[in-house]
């Protein structure tokens, strides 16, 4: 599965699941590791911060309760290389602890405050896939449209992991799904590397505009193309969405389609290769739609060059046209 973005605590997640499959010896490992020994948290915070921040990753809602009433702060910052100024209301809405979310948001927990990422813990419950702690974080006035350092927000993160039901969440709370990022980007866009026609019609119908391009003029159904999402592609037919649009680099969605791969840093879905005739019925849409075949690209190359790469031989090409043009 590939994701637009990617997260070094979703991975540690998935390992601590596969290393304690018992969950009550990490539970009991985490608060005697943070407790005895300094070197975990480093010397930076202090005993009862890193004792709120124990509770928080092992789900302790008692501990954290005492460690607060020993004078720990309830917005105490994780230290650690790899967790990048996390608090306890990061950790708890990553792991879907609703309990521990309401309670540090009774106790003051800011639910707009940045990481060192600049995530705030709605973003960190988006990259969890914890529906129930986005809602209760949005219910607490988390701002859905704080963005992180480069530049996603949740609902453009929630698309890219064609999360319906969160991105419902934030359609309820009422985003505006044609609200560009800081980057450009918009949740038509990155969903259409993997989602599937279900999820873009949603997108569609909660007011997206299927033709919006990026700030590089990446529309997405060039992205749609570069990553030979079928689905994807097959919306955008049913759409009939124009294919004249070109990027900053004059590269139109045949070039996206059929361009080098170090040109255009296409992600193709090896697990489910188009077949043959499915490229074909892809270029047949392209040219139908209007793509001008002997147009130069700043390389050099034209589109009917491109279109060569699809055929074994020359008689190929020769039948495939004479059945395009009919």
């Amino acid at each position: 599965m590939f994701l637009f973005f990617i997260r070094h605590s979703k991975n540690l997640k998935k390992r601590f699941k596969k290393t304690f499959p018992n969950q009550k010896l990490p539970l009991l490992l985490s608060i005697l590791i943070i407790l005895f020994s300094s070197a975990v948290f480093g010397k930076s915070i202090s005993k009862e911060d890193r004792k709120i921040l124990s509770a928080a990753i092992s789900g302790n809602l008692r501990l954290a309760q005492k460690a607060l009433k020993q004078g720990a702060s309830v917005h105490a910052r994780d230290p650690r290389q790899y967790f990048l100024g996390e608090t306890p209301l990061h950790k708890v809405a990553f792991h879907n602890d609703v309990s521990f979310v309401r309670f540090l948001l009774s106790q003051g927990a800011d639910p707009n405050l940045f990481d060192d990422r600049g995530e705030t813990p709605l973003i960190t419950a988006v990259y969890g896939l914890s529906l129930e702690s986005v809602s209760v974080l949005l219910d607490a006035k988390a701002d859905p449209y704080l963005e992180t350092k480069s530049g996603i927000s949740p609902a453009v993160l929630a698309a890219d992991l064609c999360s319906l039901p969160i991105l419902k969440l934030l359609k309820d709370a009422g985003v505006d799904f044609n609200r560009p990022t800081k980057k450009g980007l918009l949740p038509i866009y990155t969903a259409v590397a993997r989602c599937d026609r279900k999820f873009l019609q949603f997108l569609a119908d909660s007011g997206s505009t299927v033709e919006s391009p990026t700030a590089s003029g990446v529309t997405p159904l060039m992205h749609a193309v570069r990553y030979r999402n079928l689905d994807a592609i097959q919306f955008f037919m049913e759409k009939n969405v124009s294919v004249s649009s070109v990027d900053k680099h004059g590269r139109d969605a045949m070039y996206h389609f059929l361009g080098p791969y170090q040109q255009i840093a296409a992600y193709h879905n090896n697990d489910y290769p188009p077949t043959d005739e499915e490229l074909k019925e892809i270029a047949i849409y392209l040219i139908r739609k209007g793509t001008p075949l002997y147009r130069e690209y700043k390389d050099g190359r034209t589109a009917l060059f491109l279109l060569l790469d699809l055929f074994n031989d020359l008689d190929d090409f020769r039948e495939f046209f004479s059945n395009t043009v009919r």
